[in-house]
C-alpha cells in the first residue's frame, strides 16, 4: 500500500472526495478513504504534509492573519501588484532587445 501514489495532476482541489477517513500505517503514510464506496482518495506521507502546509500559510499569506485579515488581503494585493508591474517592466525590456 505504500507504494500507490495518486497522480497529482489528476486529483485537484474540486475533485477531492469528501468526507473522507484516514487510515495511517507504519512510518508516515496515511491513506484516505472515501466511506461512500470504499475507493482510495489520496495517499500521503511527509512530504505531502510539508507542500500542503507551505500552501496553506506561506502561500495563501496565513502568516500575516495576526495582523488582521483586511491588512493580509492588502498586502497580498499590493504583492501582486508589484510583481506583476515587474513582469510587464520585464517583458517590455525583452522586447526592446529584441528590437534591437
Amino acid at each position: 500500500m505504500a507504494n500507490y501514489k495518486i497522480d497529482p495532476s489528476l486529483y485537484g482541489f474540486a475533485l477531492k472526495r469528501l468526507p473522507v477517513k484516514r487510515v495511517a500505517f507504519a512510518g508516515d503514510v496515511a491513506v484516505f478513504v472515501d466511506p461512500a464506496d470504499g475507493a482510495i482518495s489520496a495517499v500521503t506521507d511527509s512530504a505531502d504534509r510539508m507542500e500542503g502546509w507551505f500552501f496553506a500559510y506561506v502561500h495563501k499569506f496565513e502568516w500575516l492573519t495576526p495582523i488582521g485579515e483586511n491588512w493580509r488581503d492588502g498586502f497580498a494585493v499590493l504583492l501582486t501588484i508589484a510583481l506583476r508591474t515587474a513582469a510587464s517592466l520585464g517583458g517590455i525590456l525583452a522586447l526592446r532587445r529584441a528590437r534591437g
